[in-house]
């Protein structure tokens, strides 16, 4: 019996079934093996062995986007929790020893990211900084 999977056929759970073919596998340890740490934690600076290939955009049930789409390493706890954060926030809800947030699109550096784009569209000489 054949292994290979045919997008179009409908099953009960879907999508979800594409995560037991033989491929995702392969793909899976692959990817554990070239980034053995999770991902997030590493971001923190605590060393955890990753154990879960996350595609980083949400395929949302996309077969390209599934198969094509970029992966990262994650621990079980963070794919179950910080990354559900930050598809539903848009930011990691991580913060550094300084006790500022890690993420740069967190929003905090919201105004940052304002100023920066109104600095720049006012051309040269513009800018209250410009000497």
């Amino acid at each position: 019996m054949s292994k290979l999977y045919n997008p179009e056929r409908v099953t009960p759970r879907g999508w979800r079934d594409w995560y037991q073919l033989e491929r995702w596998r392969k793909r899976a340890r692959y990817q554990l093996r070239i980034e053995p740490f999770c991902r997030l934690c590493l971001a923190r600076g605590i060393p955890v062995a990753a154990t879960v290939c996350d595609h980083i955009e949400p395929h949302h049930g996309d077969w390209n986007k599934f198969w094509l789409g970029a992966t990262q390493s994650l621990c079980a706890s963070c794919h179950s929790s910080a990354k559900k954060q930050i598809e539903t926030l848009g930011y990691a809800p991580g913060v550094g020893p300084d006790g500022w947030p890690l993420d740069p699109r967190h929003p905090v550096y919201q105004h940052e990211r304002q100023t920066a784009h109104t600095d720049h569209s006012e051309g040269s000489g513009g800018s209250k900084n410009s000497r």
